[in-house]
């Protein structure tokens, strides 16, 4: 009709619901869950928080297993940091629909660094529950890694890497 005025398509804004943050695409749908322990963040000097960035079909309980598991670990050791918060976001996303490069942040207030790291969609569905598993503990790695020294010295780079190691055991055995 001439003189009308269509709106513009929209997609749905993001939404907020108990922790988990779901964005709408044009064809899919990506969610985003932020999982902290809350007594034992509060309790360590430094704590871990997992930020997946996943396709809808993807299980992030992994990722957050292993973040409460740090947060508990790191809680019993004396690790000397700038920061308060390791945030890692393992990024499993399928390719033809939406990618992310990986990524290093620091939030300097509040204390966090943030660091994404992918994994391939392809391995990540084709793997079994052990070998995910495997998948997410050398995601953290990596996102440990990639902290800079002034951040976190490389002495307690070690130690983490350490509690990485027996965090391994704990989820894996």
């Amino acid at each position: 009709m001439p003189g009308s005025r269509r709106s513009p398509v929209r997609y749905a804004s993001p939404l907020r619901q108990r922790g988990h943050q779901i964005v709408a695409l044009p064809r899919y749908i990506v969610r985003s869950c932020a999982i902290v322990t809350e007594r034992a963040a509060l309790m360590a000097s430094l704590a871990f928080r997992s930020t997946p960035m996943v396709s809808i079909d993807i299980d992030a309980s992994c990722f957050h297993g292993l973040a409460e598991a740090l947060t508990k670990l790191v809680a019993e050791r004396e690790v000397q940091s700038a920061l308060q918060f390791l945030h890692f976001c393992p990024i499993v996303l399928k390719g033809d629909v939406c990618t992310r490069a990986d990524f290093q942040m620091y939030k300097r207030g509040e204390k966090a660094f943030l660091v994404g790291c992918n994994i391939r969609y392809q391995s990540w569905k084709k793997a079994s529950r052990a070998r995910r598993r495997s998948l997410a503990i050398a995601n953290c790695r990596s996102a440990i890694d990639a902290v800079p020294e002034r951040f976190l010295g490389a002495h307690d780079k070690s130690l983490i890497q350490e509690l990485v190691n027996q965090a391994a055991e704990g989820l894996l055995g």
